[in-house]
């Protein structure tokens, strides 16, 4: 499925997951914005010292999750777009140390 140009894989019905290069991140965002999406929360997984952060929209009954791979332990941050957004911020850089820009 193409939406938001993206390629998005349908992990169960309405549930939809797609990878993003961090650099690209807000304008993916932005997209979702624009459609009216509702941000859900953002979540935070370490495996193998590599560093990753899912956020998670919801859109016309589907949920939408994007992963990212953070490279340094640097993110942007999200909350320009979605408010929302800090208290999830908040919560990843205190567990993980991210530093959102």
């Amino acid at each position: 499925m193409k939406k938001f140009n993206l390629d998005w894989i349908e992990k169960r019905p309405k549930k939809f997951y797609s990878e993003v290069i961090d650099k690209d991140i807000l304008k993916v965002i932005k997209r979702l914005y624009r459609a009216k999406s509702r941000f859900i929360t953002a979540t935070a997984f370490e495996n193998a010292g590599d560093l990753y952060i899912f956020y998670h929209f919801e859109l016309n009954k589907a949920i939408y999750t994007l992963k990212t791979r953070l490279k340094d332990a640097k993110a942007e941050s999200i909350t320009s777009i979605y408010p929302s957004a800090s208290w999830a911020e908040k919560e990843i850089a205190e567990n993980y140390a991210v530093i959102f820009r």
